[in-house]
C-alpha cells in the first residue's frame, strides 16, 4: 500500500511539478508545502528499501521544491527586514497564490543532507547551504530586533517584495514582516537545523 500510495502521488503531482492541496489557506493553488511531507516520505522509503528509484523521486521533489526556493537575494527595502539585512536566499515561498516567504520548507534540510549521502549533487549542496543560512536569520538576536518581541521571537510571514506588505507600524506605513510570534515557525526552523545534525 505504501508503494502504490507513493508511485500515485509521485505519478499524479511531482513528476508533474504540480503538488498542491497542503495548506488550507492556499485551496487548490500549487504550493510548496504539498511536497515536504512527500520529501520525507520517499526518504524513508529509500532507507527501508534501498531502490534506487527512490533517490530518483526524491530529486525530482526537491527540483519541485526548489522552484519555490531563492537562489539569490531580492533585496527589500521596507523595515523591519530592509534594515537589518535580511536576505531571501534560501527562502521558499508558500504557494502561487500565497508568496510570501515562510519558514516550513527549513524542514526539508534532512531530506536534502539525505540525498547527498548517496549522490554528489552540487545544486542540491548549494540549496542546502542557502536553506541553512536563511534559517539562521529570522529570529530576533535581541529584543524587537525586527520591531516586535522579544529576543527569540520569530514570526512566519517574511516579505521579499513590497507588493506583499498587509502589516501596519501604528503610524500606518507598511512593515515587510507580521508583527507575531508564531512558535510553529520557530519549530520548523529548530527541526531544520537539527534534522542536517542527526542526519550527518
Amino acid at each position: 500500500m505504501l508503494r502504490k500510495s507513493e508511485a500515485h502521488y509521485y505519478k499524479a503531482y511531482v513528476s508533474k511539478m504540480v503538488c498542491y492541496g497542503g495548506p488550507l489557506d492556499t485551496d487548490k493553488a500549487v504550493d510548496s508545502e504539498g511536497v515536504l511531507s512527500y520529501l520525507r516520505a520517499v526518504g524513508n522509503m529509500h532507507r527501508l528499501t534501498g531502490e534506487e528509484q527512490y533517490l530518483d523521486h526524491m530529486k525530482q521533489a526537491l527540483d519541485y521544491e526548489f522552484s519555490f526556493k531563492f537562489c539569490y537575494n531580492s533585496p527589500i527595502k521596507t523595515p523591519p527586514l530592509g534594515k537589518i539585512g535580511w536576505s531571501s536566499c534560501g527562502g521558499s515561498i508558500t504557494s502561487v497564490a500565497n508568496p510570501h516567504i515562510h519558514p516550513m520548507s527549513s524542514t526539508v534540510t534532512g531530506e536534502m543532507t539525505y540525498y547527498l549521502k548517496f549522490r554528489e549533487d552540487a545544486y542540491v549542496a548549494e540549496r542546502l547551504k542557502d536553506t541553512l543560512l536563511w534559517s539562521c536569520q529570522n529570529h530576533n538576536r535581541f529584543d524587537r530586533e525586527f520591531d516586535y518581541g522579544r529576543k527569540g521571537w520569530m514570526s512566519e510571514r517574511f516579505c521579499h517584495c513590497q507588493g506583499l506588505l498587509v502589516q501596519e507600524y501604528p503610524d500606518g506605513s507598511k512593515a515587510s514582516t507580521w508583527f507575531a510570534l508564531m512558535p510553529w515557525a520557530c519549530g520548523s526552523i529548530l527541526e531544520g537545523l537539527c534534522r542536517v545534525l542527526v542526519t550527518v
